[in-house]
């Protein structure tokens, strides 16, 4: 799996080891999954929270689930998924000196798509180009020693393309759209897609951040006639197409024999 994320630049810092694992995507074919912890330590004491959360189909609803440790001090996480829509938050406030804090929230679901057209190949198989755009929004504060961030992956076909940004001091506002990588396919063949945001936020003193990932248009080249996207979870993804000629989905993105992935 090939995977490139573009993280913005930023100081380096030391980062807080908490005590929490790393959290895990399910070895599932088709999935929507949340995950949420936190973490807040003191000099004399600590506490630990977590809670995660996994739907497969036929059920299509949205899945959610949410933290919060509040003893003076507080932290807390949420996460919810949906197919198509991603929505994670972080957040914690730690004033004492002694106190560090940690908030982590994943949302994430996993499909596999048949991207079809009604018109002919000859010869066969038909084959185009497709790339995913998600709407990234959102804002992040911090205040004190820690930092807050946010990171979106977005997998076609097991290749990987995503972004992340982290702030180290102060409020910044996410307002970003993301391109997956663009992915040769076969008109009628299935292919996976998964989709992960996280966001999480370290430190002293206070940290906030709250994402949401909506995936807003899937740009296919190649292929004839009318287009449709049907999924192995009952999710018709036909209202996100947008057809375009193969040279605007290569040239228009920048992605002319950089972005672009051929089977062999």
């Amino acid at each position: 799996m090939a995977l490139s994320i573009r993280i913005l630049p930023v100081a380096a810092l030391a980062v807080l080891a908490l005590a929490s694992p790393a959290q895990a995507i399910p070895e599932l074919d088709q999935f929507l999954y949340v995950e949420v912890d936190v973490a807040w330590i003191g000099e004399d004491d600590e506490f630990y929270d977590d809670a995660d959360d996994t739907s497969e189909p036929p059920s299509t609803s949205a899945i959610s689930a949410s933290v919060t440790i509040d003893d003076g001090e507080v932290a807390s996480a949420s996460a919810e998924a949906a197919y198509g829509v991603l929505k994670a938050k972080a957040s914690a406030v730690a004033e004492r000196s002694d106190a560090e804090h940690e908030a982590r929230a994943l949302a994430a679901f996993r499909d596999t798509i048949t991207i079809g057209h009604n018109g002919t190949c000859d010869p066969g198989p038909c084959s185009g180009f497709v790339m995913f755009q998600f709407a990234l929004s959102g804002s992040l504060g911090q205040t004190g020693e820690g930092f807050s961030s946010v990171q979106i992956d977005l997998l076609v076909d097991d290749i990987g393309e995503g972004y992340g940004e982290e702030i180290y001091s102060g409020a910044s506002v996410v307002s970003e759209l993301v391109p997956s990588a663009v992915v040769e396919f076969d008109f009628g063949v299935p292919f996976d897609v998964q989709f992960e945001l996280r966001t999480e936020v370290q430190g002293v003193g206070s940290s906030d951040f709250f994402a949401t990932a909506e995936l807003t248009q899937i740009f296919v080249a190649g292929g004839e006639g009318t287009l449709t996207a049907t999924s192995a979870s009952g999710t018709d993804y036909s209202g996100f197409l947008l057809p375009e000629p193969t040279a605007l989905v290569l040239i228009g993105f920048g992605l002319a024999g950089l972005g672009v992935v051929r089977r062999t």
